[in-house]
């Protein structure tokens, strides 16, 4: 029984290790003006106003990930922020 415990803690551990590096990962690529894989949108006009619409996307979709990966921590771990 004990090292079930020990077991479902290093799990808990390495998940929370993992949800903040994810975090600070985008809040770098944030930053630093990087666009994720993931964030990038695929639309075959060319004009500027298309470029700032998918410039914003992806920022936007950025931002969205960092407070669904935020949620998700302080859901899965209890973590009160501070």
């Amino acid at each position: 029984m004990h090292q079930v415990l020990v077991y479902k803690h290093t799990y808990a551990k390495k998940k929370l290790h993992s949800c903040n590096a994810n975090i600070y990962f985008n809040k770098e690529c944030l930053r630093s003006n990087i666009t994720v894989n993931f964030a990038k949108t695929k639309i075959s006009k060319t004009s500027l106003p298309v470029k700032r619409t998918q410039n914003k996307i992806c920022i936007l979709r950025i931002k969205y990930e960092i407070k669904f990966m935020c949620a998700k921590m302080l859901s899965k771990f209890c973590i009160t922020s501070t």
